[in-house]
């Protein structure tokens, strides 16, 4: 499956998350999302974990497509 990158990237505004827009069809973009996870409380290390949301409603859901 052959990923392009959307020319003109969505907007979405949330703070803390670095997000990359693919647009895989004309009415579905997928939003890769990086988001910084505090593992412990005594260690204040942050990962990156890689969270996919689906399209744009399922963005302002919240909630992940693939789960359903």
């Amino acid at each position: 499956m052959t990923v392009q990158k959307s020319a003109a990237p969505l907007t979405i505004p949330v703070k803390r998350y670095h997000a990359q827009h693919f647009r895989l069809h004309d009415h579905v973009t997928f939003v890769y999302v990086y988001r910084s996870i505090r593992t412990s409380k005594k260690k204040k290390k942050k990962k990156q974990k890689l969270i996919r949301i689906g399209s744009r409603r399922d963005w302002k859901r919240n909630r992940d497509p693939s789960r359903a």
